[in-house]
């Protein structure tokens, strides 16, 4: 297993909550490419402390959260691409989608951070639940 692929099974370690973590794994300057759910901007999030917020949020969120890979670590160079699914517990709605995410690597430590993820799926499940 190269470096890389390490670093990809420590930021899936993070976002399950090992957030001792993330001053070894991520640069302070990290800059996350993410469109959140009802945001109605692109602009990216820039900062560990940032980043640190939105994970701590999502396990706020969805208690028991679990990420799992089901394609990669895939490697080029400075870069690292997975397919995750995360499975967790949203109020009374079980959740369950999939993301992928690019992770650019400097000096061992992620610098840059691309997500895509099917929140609509997500959101999906929520609304379903509430319904009587």
């Amino acid at each position: 297993m190269t470096d890389l692929q390490e670093i990809a099974i420590r930021w899936l370690a993070l976002w399950n909550g090992d957030m001792a973590l993330l001053d070894r794994l991520v640069a302070e300057s990290v800059v996350t490419h993410a469109v959140l759910v009802g945001q109605l901007t692109e602009e990216p999030m820039v900062g560990r402390d940032a980043l640190a917020a939105w994970i701590a949020q999502m396990q706020a969120g969805m208690p028991r959260v679990h990420f799992s890979v089901e394609v990669g670590p895939l490697v080029d160079g400075d870069l690292i691409a997975l397919r995750w699914r995360v499975e967790g517990q949203h109020g009374s709605a079980s959740v369950s989608f999939t993301g992928t995410d690019i992770l650019r690597v400097a000096e061992e430590r992620i610098v840059e951070y691309w997500v895509n993820s099917d929140t609509s799926l997500m959101m999906a499940q929520i609304q379903r639940a509430a319904l009587p």
